[in-house]
């Protein structure tokens, strides 16, 4: 076989074809950034007591940073604890769809941020202690979800609070489901630090604990440890998240404390879509040996000659970056 034969098989082995060459330079140039996340691909639930919305600076503030959190995704953001009693700043504001429960007394008023490319039906009030609805995303993939403000203390009325919206995750059986908000109560000992649980928490954790698993609901916070709540030394884990998403799994669980100004975290939790891609690319690498062989580098400066052709309306900078993903791939 001829020395030029050799050369040709070489470069038909190293170097992509010409149909692939255009995407492999977009990915190049991307440094494997996804162009568009996707609504289908990750997701991101937040839980957060704000401790209030009334200054309009802080509100405007969070409205923002939730916004930057749609750009790159889904996202459902439960705000509790908003001290707010009308929509109106929301209207104004926000550039997505909300859910909103005006508060009374020591329950506050909930809010539930989405982006926009959503349908939200079904909304139902919890007492005046959050709401439930459903979320139907762009790909008609339908969510329950509920955001919640649970009583303080306890007694009969958390008891009754937690038996009512277990009962009502009860009639959505097989569908997806988002919980989160302030429960007001620690599940496991595990939860408290430098405070002992009473026996009344105790009872009313257990009855909870049968009712999530009996939902078949997972605990974001399984696997993790962390606190949600401060003062002093003594701190809980009081803002929890769960879920029931069979096409997505938890990718990672923090808190963040500076997301609003409060005595509660953040929780934040991560998923990825189960069937997701993962587009990076992979260049085939050229032997060294070829920057030696004076016959491979005029073959190779001619193909780039025939292929620069192409690039002969480009800008400078873009003729040098498609010329060096000619020669990459």
């Amino acid at each position: 076989m001829s020395k030029k034969s050799d050369c040709k098989t070489l470069l038909t082995n190293t170097i992509t074809s010409q149909r692939h060459l255009s995407s492999n330079i977009k990915n190049n140039l991307m440094h494997d950034m996804e162009t568009n996340p996707g609504f289908e691909e990750k997701l991101k639930i937040i839980t957060m007591n704000c401790r209030g919305l009334g200054e309009i600076e802080k509100f405007r503030l969070l409205l923002n940073k939730a916004y930057d959190i749609t750009q790159k995704g889904k996202m459902v953001m439960m705000i509790q604890e908003t001290m707010i009693t009308n929509s109106r700043y929301l209207d104004l504001a926000w550039r997505g769809k909300y859910i909103f429960t005006p508060g009374t007394g020591n329950s506050q008023g909930c809010i539930t941020l989405t982006h926009n490319d959503v349908t939200i039906t079904d909304i139902e009030p919890i007492q005046n202690r959050g709401h439930y609805f459903k979320l139907t995303d762009a790909d008609n993939k339908q969510t329950f979800i509920a955001n919640i403000y649970a009583p303080l203390g306890y007694n009969n009325e958390k008891n009754e609070f937690f038996n009512n919206i277990m009962n009502i995750i009860a009639n959505y059986a097989g569908e997806n489901i988002i919980l989160g908000g302030e429960f007001n109560i620690t599940v496991t000992n595990s939860e408290s630090l430098r405070r002992q649980r009473t026996e009344a928490e105790k009872r009313i954790s257990d009855d909870i604990n049968i009712k999530i698993n009996e939902n078949y609901l997972a605990d974001a916070w399984a696997g993790h440890i962390g606190y949600t709540w401060k003062r002093g030394k003594t701190q809980s884990r009081l803002d929890k998240i769960y879920t029931r998403i069979s096409q997505y799994t938890n990718k990672k669980l923090e808190t963040n404390w500076t997301l609003t100004k409060s005595d509660n975290a953040a929780v934040i939790l991560a998923l990825e879509h189960k069937e997701k891609i993962n587009t990076k690319s992979e260049h085939i690498k050229l032997g060294n040996t070829i920057a030696t062989n004076t016959e491979l580098l005029n073959e190779l400066k001619q193909y780039l000659e025939e292929k620069m052709i192409q690039a002969i309306d480009m800008n400078p900078h873009m003729k040098l970056e498609f010329a060096k993903m000619t020669i990459r791939t």
